[in-house]
């Protein structure tokens, strides 16, 4: 019995490291798969982010895509060619300073998931500046440009494709800078001031603003905001206030958006126009003529009318 024994412990031990033998054989043969490249690697080495790669390399960010757990929003060659770049060359006239803050306002220090794309929020970037995520009923958006293929996965992070490149603003560029230095909105400027919300709209933070213009105002029958009674003047200028950001490829017809003084905007779009209005007020809608104005705060769109409660 005990040779017995000693003979079914030796088939046993030899039959392990026959297996751990086969193992380490296969381990070694090279059917596993490939490490995946880190950032850099994956993007010099697509013919689809050349100008990309080019960009990278000029701006003297390479070792940005190196760094771990970063998410890259990434124009492809078609991208860039939506504004006029198509050749490497054109990338390389480019000042290298702007690159700097080009490139850097594509880049994450985290990574995001395509799945995770919130539904309206700001993302900080490397340049220290927020970029604006949406995903709603029209897709997934950056800034208000789509977000094609999603989750190219490399060692150290994820890279998703944009329809666009995106454009940084312009330091101090916050709302209520962008409205101070335009005459068109004076009128506007001067509500924010008689109301005191200069200093909130130089805040961060990721505010929408449906901006009417002075001659909205007087269409309005307003011709001195300071003849406004102070509380209708607060009703009326928040009432075009959204508290998160909302680019024009967030808006549909029916949609709807709650606005600081508590009430809610509805949307409409037609052939012709995209046009916004408080619910349930009898105004007629007011035409948005310019949208997407991207502030280091939020982003604007331009309205032909006064929206009044």
């Amino acid at each position: 019995m005990r040779n017995y024994t000693r003979s079914l412990s030796f088939v046993l031990l030899t039959a392990m490291v026959l297996v751990f033998n086969a193992c380490t054989t296969e381990d070694n043969s090279g059917t596993n798969p490939a490490p995946s490249p880190n950032m850099l690697t994956f993007i010099s080495s697509s013919s689809q982010f050349s100008l990309f790669n080019a960009a990278v390399n000029r701006a003297n960010l390479t070792s940005a895509l190196t760094n771990p757990d970063i998410t890259v929003f990434a124009p492809d060659n078609t991208a860039w060619g939506r504004i006029g770049i198509s050749s490497v060359s054109q990338i390389e006239a480019i000042p290298v300073s702007t690159l700097q803050s080009t490139i850097s306002y594509h880049i994450v220090s985290r990574r995001i998931a395509g799945s995770a794309i919130p539904v309206s929020d700001s993302i900080r970037t490397l340049n220290s500046q927020n970029i604006y995520a949406s995903n709603n009923q029209n897709g997934k958006f950056i800034n208000g440009f789509r977000i094609g293929t999603t989750d190219f996965t490399t060692s150290n992070g994820l890279l998703h494709v944009i329809d666009r490149p995106l454009t940084p603003p312009l330091p101090n560029s916050s709302i209520s800078s962008i409205v101070a230095n335009d005459t068109t909105f004076s009128f506007l400027f001067s509500a924010l001031t008689r109301l005191n919300l200069v200093a909130t709209f130089n805040n961060p933070g990721k505010y929408t603003v449906f901006a009417p213009t002075n001659a909205a105002f007087r269409t309005a029958g307003i011709t001195d905001v300071n003849a406004v009674p102070l509380a209708t003047l607060d009703n009326v200028v928040k009432s075009h206030v959204v508290g998160t950001n909302a680019f024009a490829s967030d808006i549909f017809n029916g949609g709807i958006a709650p606005v600081l003084s508590g009430r809610t905007i509805t949307f409409a779009q037609n052939t012709t126009a995209t046009q916004v209005k408080i619910l349930y007020s009898i105004q007629q809608f007011s035409n948005i003529t310019r949208t997407d104005i991207v502030a280091t705060n939020g982003v604007i769109h331009v309205i032909s009318r006064v929206m009044l409660p």
